[in-house]
C-alpha cells in the first residue's frame, strides 16, 4: 500500500511538472512593474497560503519561490538568505530578475500553480521565502511595484521549520560582514551564534526580519501578521487590496478553510484561536525566555511578546 501510494505521489509530481512547463510555453506576460507584487517571508509563515489568496485576482501570474536552490533558478540561488544594501549594485542578479520577471525565463516549478488560461497575465506575483535579506535592494530596484512582507511569531515558525528538516545556521548571517555592520545587531552575538536547532532558527528570524520590516518601514510598504489574517481575515484583505489597489474577488472567502499545499494538517480542521496559538503548548519556559530576549534585543518585541500572540 505504501509503494503504490509512493508511486502515485510521484507519477502526480511529474504530471505536474509537465503540464506547468507546457502553460509556461504558452502564456504571454503583459504585466509591468507597477503591477507586480513581491510577498516576501521566512519560510514556514503561510506565505504559500497568502499567495494562493493574491494569485485569485484574475490574470495573475504567480513565480514561486524563484530562489529555491534546487528547484529555483541557478542564477538567484547563490543570492538566497544574502544581504544586498539599497546602495549595492550587482549586475548579475539585476538581469536574472528582470528576465524572469518578464517571463524570458520561465521554469515548471516557478510555474507550478498558474492556470492553464489565461494566456496573458496582466499582474504579477513573486512569492519567496529566501530574500528578506533582499529587501532594501529589491524595494530601491524596483521601486514601482508593491511589496507584502508577512510575518508570523518567530517560535511556531522554528517550531514548523524543525518539523521540516530546515538547516538554518545563524552563523551563516553573523559571517556577512556589511549585513552586522549596517543592520546594527552584532547585539545578538551574546547569544553565541548556535550552528543549528531552535535557537538558530530564532535568530536566524530576527535578523531577516528586521532587515524586511526595517525597509517595509522605509518605502511604506505593507506589514501582514499571519495572526491578524486568521483572526480578522476581511480587515487584513481590506489592507491588502487598498495597499495594491486590486479588489480580491468575491469567491476568496472560500479559501480560507483550505490548507496550502505545504501544510501537514488541514487549517479548515483548526478554529482561527487553536492555528494561531497550538504552538503555546509544546514550547518550554527555557524557549520563551530566550525568545523574550531576542525579541528585545532585536527591538522586535513592539511586534510580539515571547508567550503572547501580539503586543
Amino acid at each position: 500500500m505504501g509503494a503504490n501510494t509512493g508511486r502515485v505521489g510521484r507519477l502526480r509530481k511529474r504530471i505536474r511538472s509537465t503540464a506547468a512547463d507546457f502553460r509556461s510555453r504558452l502564456y504571454a506576460d503583459r504585466s509591468d512593474s507597477r503591477r507586480t507584487v513581491f510577498l516576501l517571508s521566512s519560510g514556514r509563515s503561510g506565505s504559500t497560503w497568502l499567495s494562493a489568496l493574491l494569485q485569485s485576482i484574475p490574470a495573475t501570474r504567480t513565480i514561486f519561490e524563484p530562489f529555491h536552490p534546487v528547484h529555483g533558478y541557478s542564477t538567484l540561488a547563490p543570492y538566497r538568505y544574502r544581504y544586498i544594501s539599497e546602495q549595492d549594485d550587482n549586475h548579475e542578479l539585476d538581469v536574472a530578475l528582470s528576465r524572469i520577471l518578464d517571463g524570458t525565463l520561465r521554469s515548471s516549478w516557478s510555474d507550478q500553480f498558474n492556470p492553464v488560461l489565461p494566456f496573458r497575465f496582466k499582474r504579477r506575483l513573486v512569492k519567496e521565502v529566501r530574500a528578506n535579506l533582499l529587501a532594501p535592494w529589491l524595494t530601491r530596484k524596483w521601486p514601482d511595484a508593491k511589496f507584502i512582507f508577512l510575518v508570523r511569531h518567530p517560535i511556531p515558525v522554528a517550531f514548523s521549520q524543525l518539523k521540516g528538516g530546515w538547516q538554518l545556521s545563524s552563523r551563516r548571517l553573523r559571517d556577512q560582514e556589511q549585513l552586522m555592520d549596517e543592520s546594527g545587531l552584532n547585539a545578538l552575538s551574546k547569544f553565541g551564534w548556535p550552528e543549528s536547532g531552535f535557537k538558530s532558527l530564532v535568530l536566524f528570524w530576527a535578523i531577516e526580519n528586521s532587515v524586511a520590516l526595517q525597509s517595509a518601514r522605509n518605502v511604506g510598504a505593507e506589514i501582514v501578521r499571519y495572526e491578524d489574517l486568521v483572526l480578522q481575515p476581511e480587515q487584513t484583505l481590506r489592507k491588502i487590496e487598498k495597499y495594491i489597489e486590486t479588489d480580491f474577488p468575491k469567491t476568496v472567502g472560500k479559501r480560507f478553510d483550505k490548507s496550502s499545499w505545504s501544510s501537514r494538517r488541514t487549517v479548515g480542521d483548526l478554529s482561527p484561536t487553536e492555528k494561531v496559538n497550538r504552538w503555546r503548548r509544546d514550547a518550554s519556559d527555557a524557549q520563551l525566555a530566550f525568545v523574550a530576549d531576542v525579541l528585545s534585543t532585536c527591538e522586535l518585541d513592539l511586534m510580539y511578546s515571547a508567550g503572547s500572540m501580539t503586543r
